[in-house]
Parts: C-alpha cells; sequence; structure tokens
C-alpha cells in the first residue's frame, strides 16, 4: 500500500486543525454558561482530544480515532456531519 501524499496530509491536517477550534469555540461557550445540545462537553472534549492526535501522526494505521462510533449514536445533525467527515478524509487519505 502506497503512502499517503504530503498533499493530503496536509489537507487533513487542515481539517483536524479546524475541527480542533470548532470544538474549542463551542467548549468557550459552555464555560459562559450557555446551552449546547448537539454534541455533551465530555465528548467534544474527547473529539479534540482525538483531532489533536490525528494532527499529529496523520497515519490511521497508527491512529485510529474511536469518536465517529459513540457520535454516531447522537441525532444527526451538521456539526455531526461535520466531524464525521473529518474522521472519513483522514481514514480515506492518510
Amino acid at each position: 500500500m502506497k503512502k499517503a501524499s504530503p498533499e493530503k496530509k496536509a489537507y487533513v491536517k487542515k481539517l483536524c486543525e479546524e475541527g480542533i477550534v470548532k470544538a474549542n469555540e463551542i467548549l468557550s461557550h459552555l464555560k459562559e454558561g450557555k446551552f449546547y445540545q448537539e454534541l455533551s462537553r465530555g465528548a467534544l472534549i474527547n473529539i479534540k482530544n482525538e483531532l489533536k492526535e490525528m494532527s499529529l501522526i496523520l497515519d490511521k494505521k497508527q491512529s485510529d480515532p474511536a469518536y465517529p462510533r459513540f457520535i454516531l449514536d447522537y441525532p444527526k445533525t451538521d456539526l455531526i456531519d461535520y466531524y464525521v467527515n473529518i474522521w472519513y478524509e483522514y481514514y480515506k487519505k492518510t
């Protein structure tokens, strides 16, 4: 099996970093006492941590994130689709 190109890895790294920023924004709103119902605080922290690891390793054989398995149990929303898409691109391109 051939290795992922540097361009594909850069694309996936960018997606992971954007996902981390989005999680941080939501988490900061939760700290301000605002309610957020799409994902729990714990789920967002878990996703953020896994995205950090994914962005550093960029190899699905070395890092297989678990967050898609549990967020698929949440009701379907744009945010769920967003994070599942990042995982899909990571899995497909690394």
